[in-house]
This record gives C-alpha cells, structure tokens and sequence, in this order.
C-alpha cells in the first residue's frame, strides 16, 4: 500500500477496543523500565530508558479510557519539614559517606513510596546527592 504525503494520526473511537490490556501494558512498561534502569551504561541506553518513561506516560493520552491514578501531590511545605526532619536527626551528613555538603543532601524512602513506603522518620535516611545516585543506579556523567 502506497504511503500518502499526509500525516497519519492515531484515534481511538469509543467503541474500538485497544488491541492490547492497557492496564497491562503501563504495568509492563513500568516493570521493564523499574528492570532496566540500573542496567544502563550508555547515554543511548539511558535515552531508550526515558523514552519508555515518556511512552508510559502518555499511553493513556490514545485511550477511551480515564488515564490510570496518580498518587496524590505532597501537601505544601510538609514534605520541606520532613525532609528538614530527617537531616537534622542524621546531624545534617550523608548516612553512607559522611558528606556535610548541605545543599548536597537528600531524604531518601528506605521502602520506596511506589512499593508503600511511607514518609515517615523510620522510613527516611539522609542520603548525599551521589550516594543518592550510586544506591538508585543512576550513573552520571561529566
């Protein structure tokens, strides 16, 4: 079939069923990504990994349906007072390395919030910006 000079868009009508679950497919695609992110070496693999992130995002955006539920936004300054919180409590240095870099530091979920991980004290430790990093598998560049 010849291929027109037009610009083809994607729409779904309300009685054509997507060819996949795509309940599924988020789960999967978060799965995938959650699965490969640590694995990344390459700045080429990292951006195939942010693609995923964006196709799992906006998925929904072709769909009839609600886009999935997101967990509710922090309320305003209360995630600021934890965060102070946990610092002060770790003497404001890095519980791994021991960095005092102040604008460095970060409050770091124990039990991440997406496997029901709370915000509280006993679930938080203060982590420095690369510590932070080297334990989420995140590999940065110069």
């Amino acid at each position: 079939m010849p291929v027109s000079n037009q610009t083809a868009t994607l729409c779904l009508s309300q009685s054509e069923a997507p060819p996949v679950d795509l309940g599924q497919l988020l789960e999967q695609l978060a799965t995938l990504e959650t699965y490969l992110r640590p694995r990344a070496e390459t700045n080429h693999q990292r951006n195939l990994i942010g693609q995923l992130a964006y196709l799992r995002r906006h998925v929904a955006a072709f769909s009839p349906e609600p886009p999935p539920t997101r967990r509710p936004k922090r309320e305003g300054g209360s995630w600021q007072r934890t965060r102070l919180m946990v610092l002060a409590r770790d003497n404001f240095a890095c519980t791994h390395c021991g960095s005092v870099w102040l604008n460095h530091l970060e409050a770091h979920h124990i039990i991440p919030v997406s496997e029901g991980g709370a915000n509280d004290l006993d679930n938080l430790t203060t982590l420095c910006h690369c510590c932070h990093n080297r334990l989420h598998g995140i590999i940065v560049t110069a």
